[in-house]
């Protein structure tokens, strides 16, 4: 991946913002609260912040909060001792949002978690062949059913693990789960400048346009 790739998927992420505007005021020595006249005497420090060191404390975390099987967990409670337990955003929801973050955090910190592979094989493993969609097991915390919201987070997902290790099968596996998304929406939805010429031809977009 280029330098230029890996600064755009890094910041592709909602919480970069906010913490380039905490790396802007530790660089500056600003704070938000405090005598405007502390907040001068600061300026002449120098700051540092390493975002390295908190992305491998995050592969910490993901590579240990798993179960047996390496499924993560949703729901961590704290209490003593701390409890974590399963819940129905364990499949297309946490583990495609980790999963793409450790993909992420090896182009950051050069350091490949345990569970990266892991997590691919178990999405994979959940995608249908049939519909192309993630789609979530039946278990005491779940129910059997094709997500939506598990869909936009784990195309993503998948896509941050083409451009970074580009291969056929995977990338035949993201174009049939956007075909099937594809099959299941609305045809405004789709395109609405050409809803009518869309179901004249069965509802389905030309290859052309996917």
């Amino acid at each position: 991946m280029t330098k230029e790739l890996n600064r755009r998927l890094f910041l592709s992420s909602g919480a970069t913002a906010s913490v380039a505007a905490l790396a802007f005021r530790m660089g500056f020595g600003l704070s938000e609260s405090g005598p405007a006249q502390e907040r001068q005497s600061a300026r002449g420090k120098a700051w540092t912040l390493a975002l390295e060191e908190y992305a491998k404390r995050g592969c910490n975390y993901c590579d240990r909060m798993v179960d047996k099987n390496g499924l993560p967990y949703f729901d961590v409670f704290w209490t003593d001792p701390a409890e974590a337990a399963h819940d129905w955003p364990d499949f297309g929801d946490v583990m495609s949002r980790q999963f793409q973050a450790v993909v992420m955090a090896r182009h950051m910190t050069g350091e490949v978690a345990t569970i990266e592979p892991v997590w691919r094989q178990k999405i994979l493993s959940l995608i249908d062949a049939e519909t192309g969609l993630l789609t979530r097991p039946e278990t005491s915390y779940s129910r059997k059913v094709a997500d939506d919201g598990d869909q936009a987070l784990t195309l993503y997902a998948l896509v941050t693990a083409y451009v970074d290790s580009p291969d056929r099968d995977l990338r035949n596996v993201i174009v049939k789960m956007t075909d099937g998304l594809l099959a299941r929406a609305p045809v405004e939805a789709r395109c609405p400048r050409h809803a009518d010429g869309l179901q004249r031809a069965g509802g389905i977009y030309p290859r052309q346009y996917v």
